[in-house]
């Protein structure tokens, strides 16, 4: 250690705070975190750190912080109200195509004069009645079988990612993504120029 570390200090704090914390963990010690490019040569770059130090803990009670009073949604919970909001659409394209299905139905039957329900029990007039309602039925087969199967797809794809919520490539995308506060922060010497002239 003594080649590595050169103050007694560091080797006391590395045999009495650092090492118990992995006694239990036969490796897996460190984490390699990629921060994107430097300024000056465009070199990839990335850090190293030791788990479950002070640090990292104090950078996880920030964020927690800053999600809450900044209202930040995790990657994982945008495309979660995604899908969602993509089942809901289906599921209403076809409420409104069943209600437009009753009431062509129901023109129809009026210009036959099958509305009467007693004309739609008895005889011709139930016969007449149920060909009706086939023939529109028919006539927007297609449209219901493609709604259908959306609202399928989209509720297949809905549950697969409520199984993936704890996978760490979220947790990646929520940094680069969807977590902006580093991003509004300007120079002093900045100044914000409007998108379009006013």
């Amino acid at each position: 250690m003594k080649k590595t570390l050169f103050t007694s200090q560091a080797i006391k704090k590395l045999k009495e705070e650092i090492a118990p914390r992995f006694k239990n963990l036969p490796a897996g010690f460190t984490r390699i975190s990629y921060i994107g490019r430097r300024n000056n040569d465009k070199a990839q770059a990335a850090y190293i750190e030791l788990l479950g130090n002070p640090i990292e803990e104090y950078e996880k009670n920030e964020e927690a912080l800053e999600k809450e009073e900044f209202g930040l949604q995790s990657y994982w919970e945008w495309e979660s109200n995604l899908l969602e909001q993509e089942k809901d659409f289906f599921e209403e394209k076809l409420r409104d195509l069943k209600a437009q299905i009753d009431v062509e139905v129901v023109e129809r039957l009026q210009e036959e004069d099958l509305q009467n329900p007693t004309a739609q029990i008895v005889g011709d007039g139930k016969s007449r009645a149920l060909e009706i309602r086939s023939d529109i039925d028919v006539k927007y087969a297609a449209k219901k079988k493609f709604l259908l199967e959306a609202w399928d797809r989209a509720k297949i794809e809905g549950d697969v990612h409520e199984k993936q919520k704890d996978r760490k490539r979220y947790q990646k995308m929520y940094h680069q993504y969807a977590y902006p506060i580093n991003g509004l922060k300007f120079k002093e010497d900045e100044k914000i120029k409007p998108l379009i002239d006013l």
